[in-house]
């Protein structure tokens, strides 16, 4: 299961916890009180979102490595005005 599948499910669990009484939310997610279930789940949707937001960077950064726009210049410029100004 991926990711933002994971995290879609998370949420609406989440939702349903937050209209289940405290007897049945202690039952289904073993805590001592309706808050502690609801803490849980929240740390686990937002260890979720760090995960998807370090997996995006990490795929923007592949890609970008992949479609180099300008392969040519050499990497020790910043930008194409820097290795312009070497030239002259």
């Amino acid at each position: 299961m991926d990711k933002l599948t994971e995290l879609r499910e998370l949420k609406a669990e989440f939702n349903d916890l937050l209209y289940l009484d405290e007897e049945r939310a202690c039952d289904l997610y073993n805590t001592d009180t309706k808050d502690e279930a609801i803490a849980l789940l929240h740390e686990h949707i937002d260890t979720l979102i760090v995960e998807i937001d370090l997996a995006t960077e990490e795929e923007e950064i592949r890609r970008a490595k992949e479609s180099d726009d300008m392969p040519w210049i050499d990497p020790a410029f910043r930008t194409m005005a820097d290795f312009d100004r070497m030239r002259v």
